[in-house]
């Protein structure tokens, strides 16, 4: 029962309103007994006082026949009012005078001959509430108890607990219909949110735009409208994705096809043929090329991704990497400049991947003659190694894309056509990777300035 309420966000509510009305119902149906139950108890009570009063009155009146003068109140009074009351009398221990009729009930009134709070006694389907005092007169002690018949009062508060039972059954099923229309009305909201989200499909993936809705579904709207958003986008970069890598493949491909096809419908010299063997191998190399950068950007997206972080030192892996691109420098007579210090910790490898990748971008767009510098900033908790170059730059709004997958400049990338526009793109996973990130600016004059920025406290263990 309770997993099946728990099932439903509707039967949730339902249970929770009518759980909560429900008591308060029982709650004021208690009291209401309890005060009916109260005044009935103050009626005895004042009852019983008022008796009390008369017979001390007589008592104290009577000369030696005291059983004469309270015959008219034990006896003739309780007869003619059909004995809705009965009183006994007792002097010194001894029964002194009785209503008749009462010697039925005698052994519970012994009982509580020494008590003076109010006692229930049921005999012949009568009910009675008894009460028990000592009248002191003249040092002489009379014990008085009187019964009062409080059967149709008893009936009347049964009848009221039956009532309230039947009341309560209707209640609780004219309650329930209740509730389950407010919740239905209260939901419809709700509903009208999951069907608009239903009818979402990757061709029709906009924002719901949802009016008068309650706040917390309008939060939640907003939070699912970020990601439909997110979402969006990140089906449109898949989508551009596969058709550029479509795109990339298809091209060598091609060449290849095109360049072998001719190669076999004529007679070719050995010098042709060496030089149709070699522009197939850079085919082959710019493929390669391609696979590796693919395969090296799905393992940075993978969940289980597993590097090796250590304290670098920066100047030594940064010279490492000028190294490497000192010959492709030297071809447009480039002078690299470092100036760089501090430590990070970082995965070697991928540093200094993201740092190739850069610096050969770098290297590609600067005019020759020019100047590339490699400098550190560094505070309390972060370092930043950033590589300037003396390039055309970038207009502000490519800044933002360059780091999309197979993203080129159009100015640019008729000028340099053997770029696949994934190096940029694999700086920033990588940084992603890193715990890092990557920043690109425009330097005042001219040229680039791109930025990666570390922080200096210990990386997190998931990377670990």
């Amino acid at each position: 029962m309770i997993q099946w309420v728990r099932e439903s966000l509707a039967r949730r509510l339902v249970a929770i309103t009518a759980a909560v009305f429900f008591s308060a119902f029982i709650i004021l149906t208690f009291f209401l007994y309890h005060m009916l139950l109260m005044n009935y108890r103050d009626a005895y009570a004042d009852s019983f006082h008022n008796e009390v009063a008369i017979l001390s009155e007589i008592l104290a009146k009577s000369g030696s026949d005291v059983a004469l003068a309270l015959k008219q109140e034990v006896i003739l009074e309780p007869g003619a009012n059909h004995y809705q009351y009965f009183i006994q009398i007792r002097q010194a221990g001894k029964l002194l005078i009785q209503t008749p009729g009462l010697q039925p009930m005698m052994t519970a009134l012994d009982k509580m001959s020494d008590r003076t709070s109010p006692v229930e006694i049921k005999h012949n389907r009568r009910v009675y509430v008894a009460f028990t005092t000592v009248i002191r007169l003249k040092d002489v002690p009379y014990a008085v108890s009187v019964l009062l018949d409080i059967t149709p009062d008893v009936k009347i508060l049964q009848k009221f607990k039956h009532s309230m039972m039947i009341i309560s059954l209707v209640f609780i099923l004219i309650f329930f219909g209740f509730v389950i229309l407010l919740v239905k009305l209260g939901l419809k909201p709700l509903n009208l949110f999951v069907n608009k989200i239903k009818s979402l499909t990757p061709n029709t993936l906009e924002p719901v735009e949802l009016a008068h809705l309650p706040s917390e579904l309008a939060l939640l709207l907003s939070e699912i409208n970020h990601l439909i958003v997110q979402t969006k986008t990140s089906h449109e970069e898949l989508s551009s994705f596969a058709s550029n890598i479509a795109h990339e493949l298809r091209t060598p491909i091609n060449n290849l096809m095109i360049s072998n096809e001719r190669f076999l419908m004529k007679h070719q010299h050995e010098a042709e043929v060496q030089e149709q063997v070699v522009s197939n191998v850079e085919e082959y190399r710019r493929l390669s090329n391609l696979i590796d950068k693919l395969l090296f950007l799905a393992r940075l997206s993978a969940d289980d991704k597993k590097f090796t972080f250590g304290t670098l030192v920066i100047r030594d892996e940064v010279d490492k990497v000028i190294e490497f691109h000192e010959a492709l420098a030297d071809e447009k007579q480039i002078i690299i400049k470092s100036n760089v210090e501090g430590e990070i910790r970082a995965d070697k490898d991928l540093l200094h991947n993201a740092l190739s990748n850069i610096l050969t971008n770098a290297i590609k767009y600067s005019p020759s003659n020019s100047c590339i510098n490699i400098i550190t900033n560094q505070s309390a908790d972060m370092l930043v190694l950033s590589v300037v170059d003396e390039g055309p730059g970038l207009p502000l709004s490519e800044i933002e894309k360059i780091t999309t997958r197979f993203y080129r400049f159009n100015k640019y990338a008729e000028s340099h056509s053997t770029g696949l526009g994934l190096g940029l793109s694999i700086v920033n996973s990588i940084m992603n990777a890193l715990g890092a990130r990557l920043n690109i600016q425009l330097n005042p004059e001219k040229g680039l300035s791109v930025s990666m920025v570390f922080t200096t406290s210990p990386t997190p263990s998931a990377h670990n």
